[in-house]
């Protein structure tokens, strides 16, 4: 083994210029290839796919109303999380399992207003709230209260009013209530 150190001592010695080039050589190759690592999990929705319990929502947000849209822009991993993903994937051959991403459940519900602010202000005055801009601005209500994510698209739930609102419908209200829906005429657009 000492001989062994002897030697490559000796080469690093007499091809100190070799040696300074390979090295240089590795830098800008892993420079490049962690650049595009990072772009690809950040940036590409393809990424998302490469795990395949991920290929029924990949197929969904393809189909969806929001399929113009990168999955990385709801979807967001913190660098933290983006390398126990790529440390797992080495070690195992594996992404780590759906249920322990915090992107995939609580994250996208966070990132809503940064599309939708117009929706969120729709001209309601403080004297006479309404819509969103009472339920998400001023009572703080998550979107995830009311919109279902069916295929990416979240519409408003029949039901979702219910939840808040049942005991304080009126008679003429609930009667209305069996042939239609709340939002045919409290709009929220």
């Amino acid at each position: 083994m000492k001989r062994f150190i002897e030697c490559i001592e000796g080469f690093v010695e007499h091809n100190r210029g070799l040696v300074f080039l390979i090295l240089l050589l590795i830098a800008i190759t892993g420079s490049v290839v962690g650049y595009r690592y990072y772009h690809y999990m950040n940036d590409s929705p393809e990424f998302c796919q490469t795990c395949h319990v991920m290929q029924s929502a990949f197929l969904e947000w393809q189909q969806s109303r929001h399929w113009n849209i990168k999955c990385q822009i709801c979807h967001r991993m913190s660098i933290f999380e983006q390398n126990r993903l790529l440390i797992a994937y080495i070690a195992r051959g594996e992404m780590a399992g759906p249920e322990r991403q915090s992107h995939g459940k609580a994250a996208p519900w966070k990132a809503c207003g940064g599309c939708h602010q117009e929706d969120l202000q729709q001209g309601a005055s403080l004297s006479n709230p309404y819509g969103h801009e009472r339920h998400v601005l001023m009572e703080k209500i998550g979107c995830e209260r009311c919109h279902a994510p069916v295929r990416h698209n979240f519409p408003a739930g029949e039901n979702a009013c219910m939840g808040c609102h049942a005991g304080r419908f009126s008679a003429s209200a609930r009667t209305h209530l069996k042939t239609s829906s709340c939002l045919q005429c409290h709009s929220f657009s």
